[in-house]
């Protein structure tokens, strides 16, 4: 696993490797998120934690996996703004 400086760059290399992988394709991926046990999606809320994700092919292949990203929209994946 790649270890980025700060959240930014997480960020960016988490959307980078999403659109490079998905984008177009017609395809089945894995998106696996490891929220933080105090996280608010296990009350019925949004994220407020800093989960590690994790992006996988159909066949299991690990694509991406990074920690340090921030909170997260599951918007994000799909391309689709949630505001």
């Amino acid at each position: 696993m790649t270890q980025y400086k700060n959240r930014r760059a997480a960020r960016k290399a988490w959307e980078k490797a999403i659109k490079k992988e998905t984008g177009g394709k017609k395809e089945l991926f894995h998106v696996e998120i490891s929220h933080d046990e105090y996280c608010g999606v296990f009350k019925q809320a949004e994220c407020n934690c800093n989960p590690h994700r994790r992006l996988f092919n159909a066949s299991g292949k690990l694509i991406i996996e990074v920690r340090g990203v921030g909170f997260y929209d599951p918007f994000e994946v799909t391309g689709v703004s949630n505001v």
